[in-house]
């Protein structure tokens, strides 16, 4: 999420004012929703005042409180642990001396994006911790299907975004995904012509969304936004 959310539910609890309306973009369609105005957020390293987020209906969000967005996260360094199962908020590492060769590109404003492989297709591979599973767009599935025709396909997938809209689409087994942090096998994904792929002007050439199902094959994995690197542990076999 580029835009941080609260549920409707919290809204009347917390006070929070109503201070406009805006057009929220999901990956599976848009919305009209309410914004409004928190006094005060805080988590990790992170502590923001006047943060405009997005109101969505409770049922688009029922086991969450809220989406913290990457407009929470400018600036500042993601540390994932699973095998611990924590998060951490970090300042970031960015340093004049010391700081890593950036590898990661930030698309839209706030976006996270590397450059990887799925099986012999190299594809732009946006980094998002907020979804399920890996989404892949059609331009790379009709790549693999000529690069990789054995991938076992099973139609009947759905996508059900936060703005509840759906999206039919196609469940593929992957090939080998890989990016200069990692290589991860068996990672599954879903084949869909989800309209975030045209918001993001990815229409044209192969992508996939990194869904949580290929990241949790990792150990550690961090996203530092203010030095614009990505790194990542795998999992000991």
């Amino acid at each position: 999420s580029t835009t941080s959310v609260i549920a409707q539910r919290h809204v009347a609890t917390l006070g929070t004012p109503i201070v406009g309306m805006a057009t929220v973009a999901g990956t599976t369609g848009v919305v009209d929703t309410q914004i409004a105005m928190l006094a005060s957020i805080e988590a990790g390293a992170v502590k923001k005042q006047d943060l405009r987020v997005a109101v969505l209906p409770d049922a688009n969000i029922p086991q969450m409180d809220g989406i913290l967005g990457a407009d929470v996260f400018a600036a500042k360094r993601l540390m994932f642990d699973i095998r611990n199962k924590s998060v951490k908020i970090e300042s970031s590492q960015r340093s004049p001396r010391t700081s890593a060769r950036p590898n990661m590109r930030v698309r839209n404003g706030l976006l996270a994006e590397i450059d990887g492989r799925v099986g012999t297709v190299k594809a732009k591979l946006m980094l998002d911790t907020g979804a399920e599973r890996c989404i892949i767009n059609t331009q790379l599935s009709e790549a693999l299907r000529k690069a990789h025709p054995r991938l076992v396909r099973v139609d009947g997938a759905k996508l059900i975004g936060v703005t509840g809209h759906v999206v039919p689409g196609e469940h593929i087994a992957l090939p080998e995904v890989e990016a200069r942090a990692f290589a991860v096998d068996y990672a599954t994904a879903v084949v869909a012509n989800a309209p975030i792929f045209s918001l993001w002007d990815l229409d044209n050439e192969p992508a996939l969304i990194v869904g949580v199902n290929l990241l949790s094959h990792l150990r550690s994995f961090s996203i530092d936004y203010g030095a614009r690197t990505f790194d990542a542990t795998l999992m000991p076999a």
